[in-house]
């Protein structure tokens, strides 16, 4: 049983196994101490809740769509890692706030469209071969 003190220890602990193993956990690893930060800041104590973990993905910027999905994905494993020592500790599941991936919508281009960027390709190539900036 691990006798952790904080989240700032809890992460510090999983860090340090998980580098061990050779994983490099570069931006996990400072997304995690800042999750640390706001838990200790929030005054909690003891194994990490799912509401403090949704709070926490919430409380993040928001410049894409997936981007609590991805706070609380970085969790995830951490979580798993802490229930092997604190049992209760509430592992997020997956997707709960989303994909992890927010894919855009492909276009796909008319004929008219395909026809309008041929020529526009072919005037390119006439004006390019006419300036002589290329010789063969």
């Amino acid at each position: 049983m691990n006798a952790w003190s904080s989240m700032e220890a809890r992460v510090a602990d999983y860090l340090r196994t998980r580098r061990a193993l050779g994983h490099d956990l570069r931006i996990q690893g400072s997304q995690l101490h800042r999750f640390a930060q706001f838990a200790d800041a929030q005054g909690q104590h003891g194994p990490m809740s799912l509401a403090l973990a949704v709070a926490w993905a919430l409380a993040g910027p928001r410049h894409t769509p997936s981007g609590p999905a991805r706070r609380l994905g970085i969790l995830r494993p951490f979580a798993r890692y802490c229930a092997l020592f604190e049992p209760e500790t509430e592992i997020p599941p997956p997707r709960w706030l989303g994909t992890l991936h927010h894919r855009p919508v492909p276009h796909i281009y008319s004929d008219e469209e395909v026809r309008q960027m041929l020529t526009a390709a072919q005037q390119l190539w006439v004006s390019w071969i006419s300036s002589g900036s290329i010789s063969f």
